[in-house]
């Protein structure tokens, strides 16, 4: 089902819901009927976000203002709050700011504030997805690697990387702390993995793809996902002649 189609009928679902209270309330329909209604659109949103969470979804990539980083989740206005929160200590580091952008429409929308290192071997990002309010930091190496950090306690077993996917978690972290963290594991994993790829600020949506296709893959492997992402695209460094031009 398209994106767009979906967030329609997640918004109409959640517009029905608040009509109905308004018609109770002014005692237009029983308090029986409401709930039956009631119970039937929660069901209805329920199984369009559980849908949605078995799909593969590209990431959007669409320019938003603050005005439209909102989610009606449990996060709701809080998003652009912690944009603003995190994003002193990116620049503190020496990131470059890239933008923000929606990644996902409704159910379950996502965004996120984009970063470049001042090394180009590494993209941060402050975002919600996945129901996920927080920061990470991502590198590709040479053979293909993907590796992402970021300051979660996860349940989830850690990859071993024979997926081509790596992910260090630290739980607490600081923007700070976190990255240090993640350069540290960068130059650990290089004699094994290859160098860290140098890539240009404009590249982080191709590297984020790259990264979103990996993740989903093992999900449909695990049997998480309904559906296999499209192939893999290799990520790659800039021509030489691009790095150059930059440098003069």
């Amino acid at each position: 089902m398209d994106a767009k189609v979906k967030s329609f009928i997640y918004k109409a679902l959640v517009a029905l819901v608040f009509v109905g209270l308004l018609l109770l309330r002014t005692g237009i329909v029983s308090p029986r009927i409401m709930l039956y209604v009631a119970i039937g659109l929660v069901s209805g949103l329920i199984i369009l976000e559980r849908f949605t969470k078995r799909e593969y979804r590209e990431l959007l990539f669409e320019p938003v203002t603050r005005k439209q980083v909102h989610s009606p989740g449990k996060y709701g206005g809080l998003i652009w709050k912690v944009f603003e929160e995190f994003t002193p200590a990116m620049l503190r580091l020496g990131m470059q700011f890239l933008g923000d952008y929606r990644l996902y429409r409704e159910p379950l929308a996502g965004f996120a504030r984009y970063f470049s290192s001042p090394d180009g071997k590494s993209f941060g990002e402050i975002h919600y997805a996945n129901e996920i309010l927080g920061y990470s930091f991502s590198s590709v190496f040479e053979n293909g690697t993907f590796l992402e950090s970021g300051p979660y306690d996860s349940k989830d077993p850690r990859p071993d990387g024979s997926d081509g996917f790596l992910h260090e978690f630290l739980p607490g972290a600081s923007v700070e702390e976190l990255y240090a963290h993640h350069m540290q594991t960068v130059r650990f994993l290089e004699p094994q993995l290859g160098p860290a790829l140098v890539f240009a600020p404009e590249q982080f949506q191709q590297v984020s793809h790259y990264g979103n296709r990996l993740v989903n893959l093992k999900m449909y492997e695990d049997g998480r996902k309904s559906e296999p992402p499209p192939s893999l695209e290799p990520v790659s460094e800039p021509a030489d002649e691009y790095v150059l031009a930059e440098a003069e």
